[in-house]
């Protein structure tokens, strides 16, 4: 005698009863035939703009096409489609159930009825605006009739309705029309919006005196409304209702409030700069010819008329009129707001560069930053006969790749000269072939297996059944990688295609001989897998 695939019954929102069998054979359960509607919603008529009530609806899912009815199912995937609250007619609503990928749907028939009648009871509660508020249909009480009586009256809440005829642009009385999925109200009601009729600046803002490139800041300004008939207000100001303040413009300005065509007006004054004045040069003056500017310690004093005076921020791009790569003493130009002021500095060329002691450290893992400490460089200024210690800082460095395998030449330059030293860097520690073997659901045995290029990776994992014989397509997929740690042991694997449930996110050498890689899907529990040899 088969046994039944035992499964918890659930239920859809606490309404919908699902009835079903699933026939068990050697295999396992079966997967899903059919379902069917067992026993309808016990509403089926409906007023148009009503929501769907599935009250009372029960289904049969069916397993086998022989299978009898049970009451034991998931209906997790169950799903119900097909209705439409504002069309009048009849509607096929489908029920849908999903399981192991597996669809099947049944469907029941449902009628909508359209509205024949809207009356308004009761006028919504506000029956005066002031120019610019938004209608508000509080209050409003009104009741719709269905074609026939086949559905009874119902009282519709405010919100559920549409409304026309009101402007809160325009003054004057307005006549307010209902209408519920089209059907007009048989009758309407008027309300009042009373027009602006000017307005006043009560307080200006508090900041009147600006320098040239500061915003305006509007803190402190009130502003009062009058309306007709409805007294005054203070009227919401932003920077849409402002207009005439030009911060790269020095002088009074007079700035414009408008609200709805009517205006107001307040003064600001813009001060413009007159001079800047470098009233601290750089803590470096002195460069080798190539060398960047370095305008730490810089500060500059901009100076406006007769209103302050302050420390400005200067960024290298604010400096100009030098070249770094001609030797000799020269005027750098500060320019700020159209003003300009200077500080000289000198290029002094190298005549002779050499590294007299190379780094302390010379092998590195793949993927390791230059480490420069113990480095010793001396150089000969031109024109001078002793020989100086260069600061390793100030040097340009080039020619490490920290991810590329071998012997480097590792270049230092100042001043127009060079000079070199020699690192090694060990192979890419990813590079090879790596597998593991892994119990799959107690019942399946699988194997991952990861080969890895300089830049590239592939994952294949085969597919066995219970028996350990292949079967279907194996899961394989492919994608990049990058390092971004300075051992160069961690990489972020990048995706190009493959199978997202399947797909590692990121891998991490543990040894010469182990890998792990985690991510999604198969490796949401890390996997360590083992070099093969």
């Amino acid at each position: 005698m088969k046994k039944l695939c035992k499964r918890p019954l659930v239920s859809l929102l606490g309404i919908i009863a699902i009835e079903a069998v699933i026939m068990v054979g050697l295999g396992g359960c079966n997967t899903l035939q059919s379902i069917e509607i067992s026993k309808e919603p016990a509403r089926t008529v409906y007023g148009q703009g009503q929501e769907l009530d599935w009250s009372g609806l029960a289904v049969t899912a069916y397993y086998d096409k022989k299978a009898k009815k049970g009451k034991d199912a998931d209906t997790s995937s169950l799903r119900i489609s097909g209705y439409d609250k504002g069309q009048p007619g009849k509607q096929t609503v489908t029920v849908t159930m999903t399981e192991k990928k597996k669809q099947q749907s049944a469907t029941f028939t449902v009628t909508v009825v359209p509205v024949i009648k809207v009356t308004i009871e009761q006028p919504a509660s506000k029956t005066i605006y002031m120019q610019g508020d938004d209608f508000n249909p509080a209050g409003l009480v009104a009741r719709v009739e269905f074609e026939n009586g086949a559905v009874p009256d119902e009282t519709i809440s405010p919100a559920r309705l549409n409304y026309s005829g009101y402007s809160k642009t325009a003054g004057g009385v307005q006549t307010i029309t209902v209408d519920y999925y089209g059907k007009k109200a048989e009758t309407s009601f008027d309300v009042k919006v009373a027009a602006l009729t000017g307005i006043a600046v009560t307080t200006p803002p508090n900041k009147a005196v600006y320098l040239v490139g500061e915003n305006l800041d509007t803190k402190g300004l009130t502003v009062t409304g009058t309306y007709e008939g409805a007294g005054n207000r203070a009227e919401t100001i932003t920077a849409g209702n402002l207009s005439g303040f030009d911060t790269n413009k020095a002088g009074n300005q007079t700035i414009t409030v408008d609200c709805y065509g009517k205006e107001a007006t307040f003064t600001v004054r813009v001060a413009g700069l007159t001079s800047l004045v470098v009233t601290n040069p750089p803590d470096n003056t002195v460069y080798f010819t190539g060398e960047d500017l370095d305008i730490a310690g810089l500060v500059v004093k901009g100076i406006w008329e007769d209103v302050t005076e302050k420390i400005l921020t200067i960024k290298i791009n604010d400096l100009s009129s030098y070249d770094k790569n001609r030797a000799g003493t020269q005027d750098v130009f500060v320019t700020y707001q159209g003003k300009t002021t200077k500080f000289p500095v000198t290029f002094v060329g190298m005549q002779s560069l050499s590294v007299t002691q190379p780094p302390s450290k010379l092998n590195y893992e793949n993927g390791e930053h230059l480490d420069l400490s113990g480095l010793v460089v001396q150089g000969t200024r031109q024109g001078a006969t002793s020989i100086e210690m260069v600061d390793v800082s100030r040097l340009k460095v080039s020619g490490y790749e920290r991810f590329t395998e071998g012997n480097q030449t590792v270049t230092v330059t100042i001043g127009g000269k060079t000079s070199t030293f020699r690192v090694t860097v060990a192979p890419n520690p990813f590079v090879g072939t790596w597998h593991v073997t892994y119990d799959h659901n107690s019942v399946v045995v699988s194997t991952v297996i990861l080969t890895m290029t300089e830049d590239s990776w592939l994952v294949t994992i085969p597919r066995v059944d219970s028996s350990g014989e292949k079967f279907g397509t194996d899961h394989e997929f492919s994608g990049t990688y990058t390092r971004d740690t300075d051992s160069g042991k961690t990489a972020n694997l990048v995706l190009k295609k493959g199978n997202m449930i399947y797909t590692p996110k990121a891998a991490e050498i543990l040894s010469s001989t182990e890998v792990k890689l985690s991510g999604a899907g198969e490796f949401h529990e890390a996997k360590t897998l083992t070099r093969d040899r």
